[in-house]
């Protein structure tokens, strides 16, 4: 009998995934430590969020070149870090502030950087927010040592703050953010339990963990496997 034909090659998305490690220098554009906190996916590139970096990195992962957008003029003479970790909503990328008092937002498209002030709000606050997730066209930030959740409507560009310290106080509450449809998980960092927030509501839980993890320390980050979310061991 004759043999059927061969199947097409499978895309290259779709190819086994070898396990080697591609190191691109970017030496010649930037140098230092702490350069950058945090990785978004938009399309074939990757953002890089500016920690002590005077720059956003965009890595283009096709053609492996890496770019420097410069954004010192907007944002400058911040200590202890700009933002924290970010989220992409469509072809915009929005930062998580740190030490910074706005939230970046970055256009992928046109390389455009804008910095929306929330002084009003967070002003004298270090260390703002740790980790962000997207639900829709909000923006959640995990609040690290805020005394809030962060939310940032990237159609309107405007920032509201969402007080929680009647259930969780203290430093360094979250680090890690994870979206499920509308609720956005957060991953204790020295929080006593995991935080839920509805970013619809805008209403608060903190599931106590005590009893099973005491202490500080726990965890930073967080990623979904279907149903789950899943915790980074710090």
């Amino acid at each position: 009998p004759q043999r059927a034909p061969a199947p097409p090659p499978a895309p290259p998305s779709l190819r086994r995934v070898t396990s080697e490690l591609a190191l691109v220098d970017i030496s010649d554009v930037i140098s230092g430590d702490n350069k950058f906190h945090g990785a978004v996916a938009v399309g074939n590139f990757v953002v890089f969020v500016p920690y002590y970096a005077d720059g956003i990195g965009v890595f283009d992962a096709t053609t492996q070149a890496f770019t420097l957008v410069d954004i010192s003029d907007v944002v400058s003479g911040i200590s202890g870090g700009k933002f924290v970790d970010g989220a992409a909503v469509g072809n915009l990328v929005v930062f998580a502030p740190y030490n910074t008092d706005g939230v970046g937002v970055f256009d992928v498209n046109t390389h455009t950087f804008t910095l929306v002030d929330i002084s009003d709000v967070m002003s004298g606050v270090t260390r703002k927010f740790s980790r962000a997730a997207a639900v829709g066209n909000l923006v959640v930030f995990a609040p690290y040592d805020a005394i809030g959740v962060g939310i940032f409507d990237v159609d309107t560009h405007t920032f509201t703050l969402v007080d929680i310290s009647d259930i969780s106080v203290g430093a360094k509450k979250f680090s890690g953010a994870a979206a499920v449809g509308d609720l956005v998980v957060f991953a204790p960092y020295n929080a006593d339990g995991v935080g839920i927030f509805d970013a619809i509501t805008h209403t608060f839980t903190l599931v106590d963990i005590s009893n099973v993890l005491p202490g500080g320390n726990k965890f930073d980050g967080a990623a979904i496997v279907g149903n789950l979310v899943v915790f980074t061991p710090f």
